[in-house]
C-alpha cells in the first residue's frame, strides 16, 4: 500500500471534491455513499500506514540538526583529491545533508545520498578539469 504524502493528498482531494458535489447536488447521495465510504476507509488505512512510518525519535533528531554547529573541515592531505575545493565541497555537502535532514521524518542516515552526490560531482569536475558551477 503506498504511503507517500502525495498519494494521500490525492485521495483526500477526491473525497473532498466528492463531498462538495454531493453537498451541491443532494440527489447524488444514494449513488455516492458507497464510493465515498470506500474512499474514507482507504484514507483511514493510508493515514495509519503513514503514521506508522513517522517515529517521534526521527522528528526529534531532525529538530536537533538545526542546532548542530557547522563542522570544522580539515585541510588534511588525505582530501587532496578535491584540491583547493575540498573545504568548499565539504561545506556544500554539510549544507545539503543538514537541509534535507531538517525537513524530513526519515532517519538521518537516509540523507547520505545528498553528500555522496556533492562529493562525486566535485571529483567529477576535478577529473574533467572543469570548474565549479559558480565559474571558479
Amino acid at each position: 500500500m503506498p504511503t507517500d504524502t502525495g498519494h494521500w493528498r490525492r485521495l483526500y482531494s477526491y473525497l473532498a471534491r466528492s463531498n462538495e458535489a454531493v453537498a451541491e447536488y443532494p440527489f447524488l447521495t444514494p449513488w455516492a455513499d458507497g464510493p465515498q465510504s470506500h474512499l474514507a476507509t482507504v484514507l483511514k488505512e493510508e493515514r495509519r500506514a503513514f503514521a506508522a512510518l513517522v517515529q517521534p525519535i526521527r522528528l526529534l533528531e531532525a529538530a536537533a540538526v538545526r542546532f548542530l554547529p557547522t563542522p570544522k573541515f580539515s585541510d588534511d592531505p588525505g582530501f587532496a583529491g578535491l584540491g583547493t575545493e575540498a573545504e568548499k565541497t565539504f561545506r556544500r555537502a554539510w549544507y545539503e545533508w543538514s537541509r534535507r535532514a531538517i525537513w524530513s521524518w526519515r532517519r538521518l542516515e537516509d540523507h547520505d545520498f545528498s553528500v555522496h552526490t556533492v562529493v562525486s560531482d566535485a571529483f567529477g569536475r576535478r577529473r574533467r578539469g572543469g570548474h565549479t558551477c559558480d565559474g571558479t
